[in-house]
């Protein structure tokens, strides 16, 4: 097993001399056997090894055993041992998406806090060649297209997979002869969820008609990655020139997206997903046309929903990725005193304000910047974010718009819209933050008093 490993760790470059490695380990079979065999191998490539374990609060006091069976592991070998206890249920009960999901988002989040804090530049998972299988078989059902028939890379960013070449079978046959009891999960034998069936229905009758498909899967996968490899160099070239990313949100240029050939165009879809949510799976090939049919309709304000709570939607000539979470902003409210910073945890931002003699000032135009006559002002200002019935008197024209229109007219995406802050005098609109200054609050030549009003990023006030 050591020298099986050994050579897949060489085969895909998985470790240098001195390298700090976090393993993940749950306990059962395949992350026991990681651990144990990564022990044996720390002097090989002088490793240093930390023992990462995650408490889903899925199986009550079984969970808790496990917990505590891998801290004892951990100090028989003399490795150090991080835990997180969360509560996976609710957490998918409050945000809709699959326990799976969610728990391997905590368990990766968890694993890199504790890379970054030990300076560790690895992180070992115990994906084996069954799992690759299982993996490859449940994007073929869902439609995944090639990509998705990648399945499970051996080297993805800083986390390694050491086993992806050694079977379950020579797991444990490891594990038997070298006398090592792992904890068993016994929800891995239900068919409660779809990898599952695959495990115990779909895989043992394929094996029957051909003993070594696990074999030839991973072998199948392995030319598909080579293919995936080559494409994604090309998507990269390509989409450096119509894909943008910032604030979450990733941008693309529609036009550009349609011209492309289909095989590049799905392609670069997926790469604007996994720049979106960090992967692409469960995202299926039926999920990718219905993104090129909203494009193609290319009607501004459109969306759809995609698979972990990520939405498309056209915004003016582009096709926007984005977290549904990304849109929803906590109504906020804040009093403005003259001369007091304020700050806008919800947005991540800070109002300074400033009064001034109007013979004094050297006007800065820029658009967090506004000056406005301070003695137009009645009721007090306050800063907050948009309420139905908004209006505004836009400087440089007469009569009232709605905000809702001016945002159209300013074509600002419409999941931004709630966290543009907005000065207000009372209920009368004076300032739409970034966007525009209202024609009865500007500074004229009967001005006296004037208020400059500038907002930053709040990391400003950190030193940032």
């Amino acid at each position: 097993m050591d020298d099986k490993v050994i050579a897949t760790v060489k085969k895909y470059n998985m470790l240098n001399k001195g390298d700090g490695v976090v393993v993940g380990v749950s306990g059962g079979p395949d992350s026991l056997c990681l651990l144990y065999v990564l022990y044996n191998l720390r002097e090989t490539f002088d490793l240093n090894l930390y023992v990462a374990h995650v408490n889903h609060g899925i199986r009550g006091n079984e969970a808790d055993e496990d917990a505590r069976f891998v801290e004892k592991t951990a100090s028989i070998l003399g490795l150090p041992f991080f835990i997180l206890v969360v509560n996976v249920p609710e957490i998918v009960k409050n945000t809709g998406l699959s326990s799976e999901l969610v728990g391997r988002n905590i368990r990766y989040e968890f694993f890199n806090e504790i890379a970054l804090k030990e300076g560790a530049r690895r992180i070992a998972v115990a994906h084996n060649k069954n799992d690759l299988a299982e993996t490859f078989l449940l994007h073929l059902i869902r439609g995944s297209g090639p990509t998705g028939l990648v399945g499970i890379r051996p080297v993805n960013g800083r986390i390694i997979r050491p086993l992806i070449e050694v079977s379950r079978r020579e797991i444990e046959e490891y594990l038997k002869a070298n006398n090592i009891e792992p904890r068993i999960d016994a929800t891995n034998y239900e068919e409660i969820y779809d990898r599952n069936r695959v495990r115990l229905k779909i895989l043992p009758y394929m094996e029957e008609l051909n003993p070594g498909v696990v074999d030839s899967i991973a072998r199948t996968a392995a030319l598909l990655r080579e293919d995936e490899d080559f494409f994604e160099d090309i998507v990269l070239k390509l989409s450096g020139d119509c894909i943008s990313s910032e604030d979450g949100r990733v941008s693309v240029e529609m036009q550009s997206l349609l011209r492309m050939q289909p095989s590049v165009r799905n392609r670069v879809i997926r790469h604007a997903v996994k720049l979106a949510k960090g992967d692409y799976l469960n995202i299926e090939l039926k999920n990718i046309e219905d993104v090129v049919e909203l494009a193609s309709k290319g009607q501004t304000g459109s969306r759809i929903n995609l698979p972990d709570g990520l939405v498309v939607e056209v915004s003016y000539g582009r096709i926007i990725f984005r977290n549904n979470e990304a849109e929803k902003v906590g109504i906020f409210y804040y009093e403005i005193e003259p001369g007091h910073e304020v700050l806008i945890p919800e947005v991540g931002a800070t109002v300074m304000t400033e009064l001034l003699v109007r013979d004094e000032i050297e006007f800065e135009h820029n658009r967090l910047t506004a000056y406005i006559d301070f003695d137009k002002v009645k009721n007090g200002l306050a800063v907050r974010n948009r309420r139905p019935g908004d209006r505004i008197a836009p400087l440089g024209m007469s009569g009232t718009k709605k905000l809702k229109e001016l945002f159209i007219d300013e074509k600002i995406p419409r999941e931004k819209r709630d966290s543009i802050p907005i000065i207000v005098d009372g209920d009368e609109v004076v300032w739409v933050v970034g966007v525009r200054l209202s024609e009865r609050y500007k500074v004229d030549r009967y001005t006296k008093n004037v208020l400059r009003i500038v907002f930053y990023s709040s990391a400003r006030t950190n030193g940032a």
